[in-house]
């Protein structure tokens, strides 16, 4: 479990389906045929061109202009592409790195 993959789950239940539910899958083939796969090789939602999974999910779903929206996925874009470095990242990513080990 990573930055994009958590905060497209964030995405999903916050903006696009509030009753979304979300199956963590150990490999990408157990993906059920009845669901919508995100951030894996294969899945219907991941990453495309330099966009990350979450930018990705914001431009289908034409949130680019929901205020903060930008600024998350610029942090997120960051720890899991690289790119141009953003302050908050480091915290964001001590925080998913102490989750990580729990």
């Amino acid at each position: 479990m990573w930055i994009d993959r958590v905060a497209c789950a964030w995405l999903i239940q916050r903006f696009i389906d509030k009753q979304a539910t979300f199956i963590w899958l150990d490999k990408p083939e157990e993906c059920p045929q009845d669901a919508l796969g995100f951030d894996f090789n294969g899945a219907q939602f991941t990453h495309a061109g330099d966009k990350v999974s979450f930018e990705v999910l914001m431009f289908n779903f034409h949130l680019e202009n929901i205020p903060g929206l930008k600024q998350i996925a610029d942090i997120i874009h960051f720890l899991d592409f690289g790119g141009i470095p953003v302050p908050q990242a480091k915290g964001l990513e001590t925080i998913l790195l102490g989750a990580r080990e729990q």
